[in-house]
């Protein structure tokens, strides 16, 4: 498997990965395009954990090879994510007005249709549900 010492995934993510064979893992590059481009390869390693939006971006540009996917049955089915930046007073306004304009994206089809696009393998009621979960915070 292939792996970047410096990234970090999901607790239940990094407690699997603690049960790996450490002889198993192999070092891989940070960059998920350059990743992907040695997983292809297939000669330092066959195996990687990506996002599966990261997949379906790069994976075809990089090459015409089918690639098989396996779902992590983790806690859930989604990570979140931050936007960071330096506290200013134009940085606090552009936060403020970023967070107002994808609370009101999320809540559109044409956003909803775009991400399931990029969902990878699920089915419409898999995505929906976690769709639900995770953007809409309903259970």
């Amino acid at each position: 498997m292939g792996l970047s010492k410096f990234r970090i995934f999901s607790e239940d993510i990094m407690s699997l990965l603690e049960e790996v064979d450490k002889t198993k893992i192999k070092p891989a590059p940070t960059n998920i395009f350059s990743r992907l481009q040695q997983l292809a390869k297939l000669q330092e390693f066959d195996a990687s954990i990506e996002y599966p939006s990261d997949v379906a971006t790069y994976w075809h540009d990089i090459t015409d090879a089918d690639i098989h996917s396996f779902d992590l049955k983790l806690k859930t089915s989604f990570t979140v994510g931050h936007l960071m930046c330096e506290r200013s007073e134009e940085n606090i306004k552009f936060m403020q007005d970023f967070n107002n304009t994808l609370s009101k994206l999320i809540q559109s089809d044409e956003y909803k249709a775009l991400i399931y696009h990029f969902a990878a393998d699920l089915t419409a009621e898999q995505f929906n549900k976690i769709y639900q979960q995770a953007l809409l915070d309903e259970e």
